[in-house]
């Protein structure tokens, strides 16, 4: 169960860390794409951040939801 949820544990900080270096290397790697007007004044960069906080809350679910079920299999008798 340990590696089981250390596997879970590494993968899903490599995502949030990936997910949330993305916006500062993308405004500064590429700022014309990121510039570019999706929805009214809302840019790609804008769109980015704002999604950063839906996939935190994601995150904590998944995270939550994994580790319930993990700690159930090891109540088993």
């Amino acid at each position: 169960m340990i590696e089981q949820k250390k596997r879970w544990q590494i993968g899903l900080t490599l995502f949030f860390f990936f997910y949330f270096i993305s916006l500062p290397m993308l405004t500064s790697l590429a700022p014309t794409v990121m510039n570019i007007t999706v929805v009214g004044p809302l840019t790609l960069a804008w769109l980015l951040a704002l999604s950063q906080f839906i996939m935190i809350g994601s995150v904590a679910v998944v995270y939550y939801c994994l580790m319930k079920r993990l700690e159930r299999e090891v109540d088993r008798p």
